[in-house]
C-alpha cells in the first residue's frame, strides 16, 4: 500500500485516498445508483422546439406564453397544397385533395379537431337584408365548374380568406393544424409526413408541411439521425485513441465505461428531475 504521507496533504488529496480508502462501499453503492437512474432513463423528454433554447426567464418568451394560455393558441403544423395551374387550386382534383388530407388529418390523436382549419371545414358569410347567410364551402370534394367558381368568387369577396387560407396568387391553400401536446410533435410530424405518402393520385398538385410544430419535428428527426450517427463514431474515435495511447485493453475499456456511467447517471437525474434534453 502506498503511504499517504509521503505526498503533500491537501483536501482535494485527502479526498481522493478516502474514495481510495472505502472503495468497496462506494463501487456497490455507484451500481445501486446507476441503475436506480438508469431505470428513470424512458421517461426523459426531448424537447426541440424553439422554446428550449431560450431563457425560460426572457420577457418574450414569458409573454407568449401568456398569450398561449389566454388565448389557446399553440404552435401549429401547416399543410400546403400548391397548383401552378391556371386555376390555380380551383380544380376538383386539388380540392379533393384537401378534403382527404383534413378527413385524416382529424383522425390524429395529437391534433385537435376543432381547430383544424382547411377549406374543406370553414364557411362562407354573406351578409343579407335579413341578417347574415353562412355556407360551407363544400361537405364533399366539388366536381362541377360552376360550384367551384362559386368557391373562387366566394374567396374573392372575402378579404379575411385571402392570403391566409388560399394565397393572393390562388396556386396554394393552406391546412393549420393545431397540436394538442406540443412535445410529440416529432412524431405527430412522422405521421403526416407518411399520410402524404398514401395520398391519392396528386396530379399537378405539390403538398408541403410547414410552420413551428413542423420545424420542431424535423429538429427532432434531424437530431436522431446525427446522434445515430455520431456518437458510435465519436465513441470509436476514442477508443482507439486510448488503445493507441496506452496499448493496454484494460486503459481502453474502463475510460468508456466511466463515459457510459457519467451519462447514464446524467441522464438519468435529468429525468427524474423533468429536466429535457434538446
Amino acid at each position: 500500500m502506498v503511504n499517504r504521507n509521503i505526498f503533500p496533504s491537501t483536501k482535494s488529496q485527502s479526498f481522493f485516498w478516502h474514495l481510495i480508502k472505502y472503495r468497496w462501499l462506494i463501487i456497490p453503492l455507484s451500481i445501486v445508483f446507476l441503475i436506480i437512474a438508469g431505470s428513470f432513463l424512458p421517461s426523459i423528454v426531448k424537447d426541440t422546439t424553439s422554446d428550449a433554447f431560450i431563457n425560460p426567464t426572457e420577457p418574450s418568451l414569458i409573454y407568449r406564453h401568456k398569450v398561449q394560455e389566454i388565448f389557446g393558441l399553440a404552435d401549429p403544423i401547416v399543410i400546403a397544397v400548391i397548383n401552378e395551374g391556371n386555376d390555380g387550386i380551383y380544380n376538383a382534383n386539388s380540392l379533393k385533395l384537401v378534403q382527404w388530407l383534413t378527413d385524416n388529418l382529424q383522425k390524429f390523436d395529437n391534433i385537435d379537431p376543432d381547430k383544424l382549419i382547411s377549406l374543406a371545414t370553414e364557411s362562407n358569410i354573406v351578409g343579407t337584408s335579413d341578417g347574415m347567410e353562412v355556407e360551407d364551402f363544400f361537405d364533399t370534394p366539388p366536381t362541377s365548374a360552376k360550384r367551384i367558381n362559386w368557391i373562387k368568387s366566394a374567396i374573392n369577396e372575402f378579404p379575411l380568406y385571402q392570403g391566409s387560407l388560399v394565397s393572393r396568387d390562388k396556386s396554394t391553400t393552406i391546412i393549420i393544424a393545431e397540436l394538442i401536446d406540443e412535445t410529440k410533435a416529432p412524431e405527430t410530424y412522422e405521421s403526416i409526413l407518411e399520410l402524404i405518402k398514401t395520398a391519392p393520385d396528386h396530379g399537378t398538385n405539390e403538398i408541403h408541411v410547414a410552420g413551428e410544430g413542423a420545424v420542431s419535428g424535423y429538429m427532432a428527426t434531424y437530431i436522431d439521425n446525427d446522434t445515430k450517427t455520431l456518437n458510435p463514431l465519436a465513441g470509436l474515435i476514442i477508443t482507439i485513441i486510448l488503445f493507441l495511447a496506452f496499448f493496454t485493453p484494460r486503459a481502453t475499456i474502463l475510460p468508456n465505461l466511466i463515459v457510459l456511467a457519467t451519462a447514464v447517471g446524467t441522464f438519468g437525474i435529468m429525468a427524474a428531475s423533468g429536466v429535457s434534453f434538446y
